[in-house]
């Protein structure tokens, strides 16, 4: 049986974590580079969680509903940058593609099956926090199929 100082500092850490994900941006400055004696100007920030390889991880919120089923720990989504192609951007995640304008107000999913969806853009959701990325250049382009197997 753990004793409660060696479970409080196994908890806490991990409460910490669980802190930090969420939907508001994080930022992509150095800290140590700032300094005291010149202003900085607003670094971009970003929306998404983590990098994979490839993939940029995009964290979903947890609803009321969940945290008091009990879930502690969020999930995310990964999505490519594929860059922009007449004029959409292009994002795609497992077997989904979606596009976006470049100014970004509607933002279409296309599965091989069933019909397109649309949604509204707002950088607070997943695929619109995506999206934003992509807009403000924090997401390095994918390289296609045909450059990769030359």
């Amino acid at each position: 049986m753990l004793n409660a100082k060696v479970a409080a500092a196994v908890i806490f850490p991990a409460s910490l974590l669980l802190a930090s994900c969420g939907s508001e941006p994080e930022a992509t400055a150095d800290a140590s580079a700032m300094s005291a004696t010149e202003p900085t100007p607003a670094q971009p920030r970003h929306y998404y969680a983590s990098i994979d390889g490839d993939e940029y991880l995009y964290a979903h919120g947890l609803s009321e509903d969940a945290k008091n089923a009990g879930q502690a720990a969020t999930e995310y989504s990964a999505f490519r940058y594929r860059g922009v192609k007449d004029g959409k951007i292009t994002l795609t995640s497992e077997d989904m593609t979606l596009t976006c304008d470049l100014d970004c107000k509607v933002i279409t999913v296309s599965m091989p099956y069933g019909p397109k969806q649309r949604m509204e853009y707002n950088p607070d959701s997943v695929a619109g926090g995506a999206f934003y990325d992509a807009m403000n250049g924090m997401l390095a382009e994918y390289p296609s199929r045909a450059a990769v197997a030359k």
